[in-house]
């Protein structure tokens, strides 16, 4: 009785949902953990953990074009209040996009952001920090409208910082960091 039930089920399916290939779709990426560790001249710190939200379309089941904004507590160490960024991405999946299937990515990344916060010496200062970065993910498709995604990649940041509690003025510097992502994929 219960073979007769799970063939009926089977049976009744849409044919061809599962395993077919998404055809062009908006998508939405949510990053809910993404540590960062940053060198800087001789230091090395941990890059407060964030959350990004990417919206776009999908080409042909391969081709993303995302528009990402990311939210900080702070931006490394050089301010204590919250970073904006703006992340215009570019992902190309090396498989296509599948229902049930696993599709590994690489993607490209320009950002800019801004964060005002208190400095030390009771002065408040505000960072604009810019770049660019590139990982490798993947993208676990659990249905045809929900998935998981994972990745890891580079970022290279430019800051420049004003103001601040030690006379003000504008100080800059580069950094580069290692970062990976872990969130969920939705796909209308």
């Amino acid at each position: 009785m219960i073979s007769a039930l799970v063939v009926a089920t089977a049976l009744s399916a849409e044919p061809g949902v599962e395993g077919q290939e998404l055809p062009t779709s908006v998508a939405m990426y949510i990053a809910l953990l993404e540590p960062m560790v940053v060198a800087s001249g001789s230091s090395v710190t941990v890059a407060p953990i964030n959350a990004t939200v990417r919206i776009g379309g999908i080409l042909n089941g391969q081709h993303a074009l995302l528009a990402g904004i990311s939210f900080a507590t702070a931006f490394l160490s050089n301010s204590n209040g919250v970073t904006l960024s703006f992340m215009p991405t570019y992902r190309y999946h090396l498989t296509p996009l599948r229902a049930g299937a696993f599709s590994p990515y690489v993607q490209a990344e320009l950002f800019i952001g801004y964060a005002s916060g208190g400095g030390g010496g009771g002065g408040g200062s505000s960072t604009v920090p810019f770049g660019f970065g590139g990982s490798f993910g993947a993208e676990q498709m659990v249905t045809r409208n929900f998935g998981i995604t994972a990745a890891a990649g580079l970022r290279f940041i430019h800051s420049e910082v004003t103001g601040g509690g030690g006379g003000g003025g504008t100080t800059s510097g580069n950094q580069l960091g290692i970062y990976a992502s872990a969130g969920l994929a939705l796909h209308f």
